[in-house]
């Protein structure tokens, strides 16, 4: 055997990512890239707020009773197809932002300066196949979310419970936050495309798959963690803006543009902390082992 060069079961096990090491790790580049982060993601809020309102223009006057699409027989069926309609814009718009952000954090690791430049650039490529993921993503958690709704309601009809609003959305969440966590097993597939221009969606999920097994506990608590700090600051923005009413500082003009201002600034800021640990997932499993074994554990 050559001097220096040690048999395989001798070789230094591969350090997997700890659950710690992602957070840190997703905190502090988010930290250090919050202002390039937000720049990036005000677009995609503005459009998808801007959505908002055309979607409640445009669409949801014809999916009323007696609507021009749909009669009033069909107004059921209408609201469940527009409400996958509206979804579906989302989803395309955040997996739009995610490749960005992918884009960023896997050209730092090839330090691509050209790439970190204009984050859009690979994402604008492969807009095709990010529009597919996005579609998969959310038709498949449309289609349980419809399930879970219609079993809940039925079985608390069944034991004469009646909860109110809150209560109500709280055990929906449960089920809904299980089908996120495993959908969030696709998620590589977007880091991946944007790393790998020329590897097919088939093959991304695929790859998917395979390096997010055993994460999915880890994306429900982040997609919980995540979507509770929302709620707090929607909760804190109403009692501000609350708060600037009452002493004169907002008038009627100016509170709603300064309430959409703020859902858009609190988007923009919030989405990208869960992206970010997708990509960094993505970029620590695509390492060299020797790359792997060098990096600093983060404790």
């Amino acid at each position: 055997m050559s001097a220096g060069i040690a048999p395989d079961w001798e070789q230094p096990a591969r350090r997997e990512l700890a659950w710690n090491d992602l957070l840190l790790q997703s905190y502090r580049l988010y930290q250090e890239k919050f202002w390039k982060l937000f720049r990036i993601a005000l677009l995609p809020a503005v459009v998808a707020y801007l959505w908002r309102y055309f979607f409640w223009l445009a669409l949801r006057p014809l999916s009323q009773p007696g609507g021009f699409i749909f009669g009033s027989n069909q107004f059921f069926a209408s609201q469940i197809i527009s409400g996958w309609l509206q979804g579906a814009f989302y989803w395309i718009v955040s997996a739009f932002f995610f490749a960005a952000i992918a884009t960023m954090i896997v050209a730092e690791r090839n330090e691509d300066s050209t790439a970190i430049s204009d984050a859009f650039t690979r994402a604008r490529a492969r807009i095709g196949a990010l529009t597919a993921v996005a579609l998969l993503c959310w038709t498949i958690f449309w289609l349980g979310r419809v399930a879970a709704t219609y079993a809940l309601w039925n079985a608390l009809a069944r034991l004469r419970l009646y909860p109110g609003y809150y209560a109500s959305k709280a055990i929906l969440a449960v089920p809904l936050l299980m089908l996120a966590g495993l959908l969030a097993r696709l998620a590589l597939t977007i880091p991946l495309l944007m790393d790998k221009p020329g590897v097919s969606l088939k093959e991304a999920l695929r790859t998917s798959m395979e390096k997010t097994e055993g994460w999915e506990l880890f994306f429900m608590m982040f997609l919980a963690k995540s979507a509770i700090l929302v709620l707090a600051f929607i909760w804190l923005e109403n009692h501000g803006l609350d708060w600037l009413w009452q002493r004169g500082v907002l008038t009627q003009t100016t509170y709603p543009w300064a309430a959409r201002a703020f859902y858009i600034c609190i988007a923009a800021a919030l989405e990208s902390p869960l992206f970010i640990a997708f990509s960094i997932l993505y970029r620590d499993s695509s390492l060299p082992q020797e790359q792997v074994l060098l990096a600093p554990n983060i404790e």
